[in-house]
């Protein structure tokens, strides 16, 4: 069990590797997360098969499912810091509130 959830990391990290660096190669990849090219290949393959990676003439990249989880995570990024900024300007608006009140006595 812990050697599947190990190669699931490893392949999560040549994708975040394929994100990060908008085209490589398969020794590239093997060299960031430190593991054979052979080893690299598969996890590319499988990424491939997926469609969250593309492969033109040995150069990798990121395919369509590999953009749309990556606007989906912006997407809600964006909505978290929304939501944190909503209650940043609700505590400014308390403190403010607050503040006046106490100066008005």
């Amino acid at each position: 069990m812990a050697a599947k959830v190990d190669s699931g990391a490893k392949i999560l990290d040549a994708l975040i590797f394929l994100a990060e660096q908008g085209i490589t190669t398969r020794g590239e990849v093997a060299a960031y997360i430190g593991i054979s090219p052979a080893q690299a290949d598969r996890y590319l393959q499988t990424l491939l098969e997926k469609g969250f990676a593309t492969n033109e003439k040995g150069k990798w990249m990121l395919g369509l499912r590999g953009y749309r989880l990556s606007f989906q995570s912006l997407e809600s990024l964006n909505i978290r810091q929304k939501h944190l900024q909503q209650e940043i300007n609700d505590f400014e608006e308390l403190m403010t509130r607050a503040i006046t009140g106490i100066e008005g006595v």
